[in-house]
């Protein structure tokens, strides 16, 4: 019952963010994207941390999402919201209550992967030879990640890699992971 409210928190302050944003700008039909476009978009998303999930896919944050979006299949669900960061859209696909994957455009106008959150047990990620999900002990996550660089009250933080960019999040109540969710870092 936990798992399913903490899901459902974690559903609505996603759309809360969405929301939060203006009205999109309609896009320019005569306009073609740079060289230059796609290279400060690019460089804007370099580096991003790979999550390995159970069933094999990869995901990497900060990608072009299309791809990754076709590995995944037929989302069960999409939100969507203009974005508050570049002209375009923001999207939360949802898939069967497995995991949610974020998107947000970048300065060219291609979706960007910037947040997975895992809904239930029914998939894990694969750490350094540790699986990590909903249920697991909470020492799954030290094994996967090492010490968190921040944790305070249940919650834990922990760099998926000191190079690339993501962080972990991961709630803990009563020695079991509650929450996890993976998110980009910009800059």
């Amino acid at each position: 019952m936990k798992t399913r409210i903490l899901t459902l928190a974690a559903l609505l302050l996603a759309l809360c963010l969405l929301a939060a944003c203006t009205e999109e700008k309609p896009n320019d039909p005569g306009s073609t994207v740079t060289d230059a476009a796609l290279a400060e978009a690019d460089a804007e998303f370099a580096n991003g941390y790979t999550v390995k999930l159970d069933n094999g896919v990869s995901i990497t944050l900060g990608a072009v999402a299309d791809d990754t979006l076709a590995a995944l299949g037929e989302p069960s669900d999409v939100m969507e919201a203009p974005s508050c960061i570049h002209t375009g859209t923001d999207r939360v696909y949802t898939y069967s209550g497995r995991l949610t994957l974020t998107t947000q455009p970048d300065a060219a106008g291609r979706d960007r992967i910037t947040e997975i959150t895992f809904l239930s047990d029914a998939v894990a990620m694969t750490e350094n030879g540790t699986s990590v999900m909903i249920g697991s002990d909470a020492s799954a996550a030290d094994a996967a990640f090492g010490e968190p660089y921040e944790s305070s009250g249940g919650i834990s933080r922990y760099f998926a890699d000191r190079v690339l960019s993501g962080i972990v999040n991961v709630t803990v109540d009563g020695g079991e992971i509650t929450a996890l969710s993976v998110n980009y870092v910009f800059g």
